[in-house]
């Protein structure tokens, strides 16, 4: 159940049962675990590390446990902290590699960039495609000063295709570094677009924390987030207004634009459900810049 309701971000819900959970099984650290992963998404990361320290306590030893908590650490800028426990995942843990990748960014995000790029670049040799080690290497040469290296390193990384506006932020600053102002410039274009799609979304997702079933909010939000922000957490916010509304006309349009544009044909099928369900609020149903 919980896993659901967090899935259609329905977080209220989700919170009671993990509340009642905790009373009902008090040695059971999976609701304290569950908690601090919730708490990272909203970015509550003070109220994530205690859930998750709560879990450690009950179960040391999980790799999953000590790299969400190092996770809640970093975002609360105790980066020599989160590195230590960053460094505690095991290598047989799906999250080995990139606990090692963040092991770089808190030390590149203190400064230590000589440490930063010989631990990045080795990872970068051993793993040569992999998108967050080639990302990371090329916000080290970005703080650096080594442009043109940074912007090879974003390249291969697809990182001047990212949504998520930390990275674009860097890519751009690379490319004007490099010499190219008129690619630079579409960037950071993209940025301003970008910046207030986040702040409407923001607006929409507070409206949401105190009206639950406010169901346009929900959809709204969505929508922002799938053009401009993480396509997967636009999905969970366009599905939790259908979790309510389960007939809204707005929210099956933005999906069927999304599944349209998407190329393996596995999701044509999904795009011709959500057309028919929105009616004639299809027609309309465009990805349009913020206002």
């Amino acid at each position: 159940y919980v896993a659901g309701y967090v899935r259609v971000h329905r977080l209220t819900e989700a919170v009671r049962i993990l509340e009642s959970w905790k009373k009902d099984f008090p040695e059971d650290y999976r609701p304290w675990f569950l908690g601090g992963k919730v708490y990272l998404r909203e970015t509550r990361w003070k109220k994530a590390t205690e859930e998750l320290t709560k879990a450690w306590e009950l179960n040391g030893g999980s790799s999953d446990v000590a790299f969400h908590l190092a996770e809640g650490l970093q975002g609360e800028k105790k980066f020599r902290e989160a590195r230590e426990w960053f460094q505690r995942v095991d290598e047989g843990s799906p999250y080995f590699l990139p606990a090692r990748v963040r092991v770089v960014r808190t030390l590149r995000m203190q400064g230590e960039l000589t440490s930063a790029q010989a631990k990045a670049e080795a990872l970068a040799t051993e793993f040569p495609s992999e998108e967050e080690v080639l990302t990371e290497l090329g916000m080290i040469q970005l703080d650096a000063g080594e442009y043109a290296d940074a912007v090879v390193s974003f390249h291969k990384a697809h990182a001047d295709e990212s949504r998520d506006m930390e990275i674009r932020y860097a890519v751009a600053n690379a490319i004007r570094g490099a010499g190219d102002v008129e690619l630079a410039r579409e960037h950071f274009d993209w940025l301003k677009q970008a910046q207030r799609a986040h702040s409407k979304a923001d607006t929409l997702k507070m409206k949401v924390f105190s009206e639950p079933d406010n169901v346009d909010a929900r959809s709204e939000a969505g929508a922002l987030m799938l053009t401009y922000g993480n396509p997967t957490e636009g999905l969970i916010w366009l599905h939790g207004a259908l979790s309510y509304d389960p007939s809204h006309q707005p929210t099956h349009a933005v999906l069927a634009r999304f599944y349209e544009a998407r190329k393996d044909r596995k999701y044509h099928q999904l795009a011709t459900r959500h057309r028919k369900l929105a009616g004639e609020a299809y027609v309309g149903a465009k990805e349009n810049p913020p206002d």
